[in-house]
């Protein structure tokens, strides 16, 4: 009977001897890429024939490797990694539209697998990804995503972000206005545009003052981070890191923002490390910033663009502070290049608060008074109160409690209710450039007592003898509807 057993497995550490290699060569001593069917050494080009694939070197050669490395594909006739095309940072095979990757300065464009420096003008461009997307098919080009139109085909126009059917078709340099259902010229900047704005164009004049095209504005040179794409005369986005550039693959940089380092062997730029500096404008010697920046530029040491963002703050006039002063509050600032505290003004009228909508104190010196959290200015004469600022009343108001209600009038004109007239309407008399009411029985009078009618109300008579308006006529008189007055 069985009443206990132990499995035993018995191995070895080297690789059993080919019997087409010799019998000095020991396979524990072949890298692992190497066919171990094969003679071979313990690194990667001392190999034969490989497990997998091998990768030709420029010395004729040859290394042994697990996966073909980027910029390279699997031929698997005989098991090569050829180069792919000179875009592509990885692909099918050697074609260029074959692409499923590019190398740093070109898009993928996701329908035809080809690498191109710029998307075309009816895909949008996603940096993150660095691939080019198509717009959706009422579009001639867009934006941001494959769904917020820029510009239209040839019978539509721009509407938001929508391309429209449009009720006629405009000229090249008009855009149709859904407003007026009219075609209107474009700024004098565009060749071709979206809408009446400089920064709607869709394309330049290429003979004129502003012939580059730069996120839909002409303009006559490039901005610092942009460089000139000479195919497509745009200003395209530069690598993060590079202030100027021949393109956007981050070693082609001419010079590097702020934090970053010129690397002339490799046009690169490499962030900075050590102490936060600034180049002198005049001598071009880099020069130690203050200590209480974290970035500076110049021309002086405490000139900061940055603080210590847990112990310090920046005020506007770039010097570093523990706290920001009366009349500003702090708030973190983020861009690509730095993260700091800065100090940001109160609203007008304000003297202290925690952001721009909530006051804990008004200026009261300066005429400004304190509702829910925010602050308003008492207004002058002539003025009245409209989203927290004083505004000047309109013409014919004199003073006004908004842009419709006058509260006086010019000289020519009178004041009834809160509109400026030339004279009373019935009902009314004058006083003091004010139409104030009659009584309820005149028609027309000279002041507020039912003894100061002129005329009548329906209803009511005008007694000659005793001026006043009565309901009755008197004993041998008759009502006159023509004159409203008894005989």
């Amino acid at each position: 009977e069985l009443l206990s057993w132990r499995l035993v497995v018995h191995g070895t550490r080297d690789y059993p001897i080919s019997p087409r290699s010799s019998p000095e060569t020991n396979q524990s001593k072949c890298y692992i890429e190497c066919n171990p069917n094969e003679p071979c050494g313990n690194t990667d080009t001392s190999c034969t024939a490989c497990r997998h694939y091998k990768q030709p070197l420029t010395d004729g050669k040859f290394r042994c490797v697990g996966i073909c490395p980027e910029g390279t594909y699997p031929f698997e006739t005989d098991k090569t990694c050829l180069p792919c095309h000179t875009k592509c940072g990885s692909c099918r095979d050697a074609s260029e539209n074959s692409c499923i990757s590019c190398k740093i300065g070109f898009f993928l464009i996701h329908d035809t697998m080809i690498c191109a420096e710029s998307c075309p003008t009816n895909y949008y461009t996603d940096h993150k990804l660095r691939k080019c997307v198509r717009c959706k098919s009422d579009c001639a080009s867009c934006d941001t995503n494959s769904y917020i139109c820029t510009t239209c085909p040839v019978g539509y126009a721009l509407k938001d972000t929508d391309c429209v059917k449009a009720a006629q078709e405009c000229e090249s340099s008009e855009y149709f206005d859904f407003t007026t259902n009219t075609c209107r010229w474009c700024d004098s900047r565009c060749l071709t545009c979206s809408g009446h704005e400089s920064y709607q164009c869709n394309s330049c004049d290429k003979t004129s003052k502003f012939p580059n095209l730069q996120y839909h504005t002409c303009v006559s040179s490039c901005s610092p981070g942009f460089y000139l794409s000479k195919d497509t005369s745009q200003c395209l986005s530069c690598h993060d890191t590079c202030l100027s550039c021949t393109s956007s693959s981050e070693s082609s940089c001419l010079s590097c923002k702020i934090g970053y380092d010129y690397s002339p062997d490799t046009h690169s730029c490499v962030k900075h490390i050590g102490k936060p500096y600034y180049i002198d404008s005049k001598t071009g010697e880099m020069l130690t910033c203050h200590s209480s920046c974290t970035q500076c530029k110049g021309p002086k040491p405490n000139d900061c663009i940055a603080c210590n963002p847990i112990t310090e703050v920046l005020l506007t006039d770039g010097h570093c502070v523990n706290e920001c002063p009366a009349g500003s509050y702090e708030m973190e600032k983020k861009t690509n290049e730095i993260q700091t505290n800065i100090c940001v003004p109160c609203p007008i009228g304000c003297k202290r608060c925690t952001d721009l909508h909530d006051c804990s104190e008004c200026d009261t010196f300066k005429g400004y008074y304190k509702v829910g959290r925010q602050c308003f200015p008492t207004c002058d004469s002539g003025t009245f109160l409209l989203d927290g600022k004083c505004q000047p009343c309109q013409n014919p108001c004199v003073t006004c409690t908004n842009s419709t209600s006058c509260l006086t009038c010019n000289d020519k004109l009178n004041l009834l209710n809160d509109q400026c007239v030339e004279k009373c309407s019935d009902g009314y008399y004058l006083k003091n450039k004010q139409c104030l009411l009659c009584h309820p029985i005149c028609r027309t009078c000279r002041g507020l007592s039912e003894d100061d009618c002129k005329s009548c109300a329906d209803g009511f008579i005008f007694d000659e003898q005793q001026k006043q308006c009565l309901s009755l006529c008197p004993n041998g008189n008759f009502y006159s509807k023509d004159d409203n007055v008894s005989n």
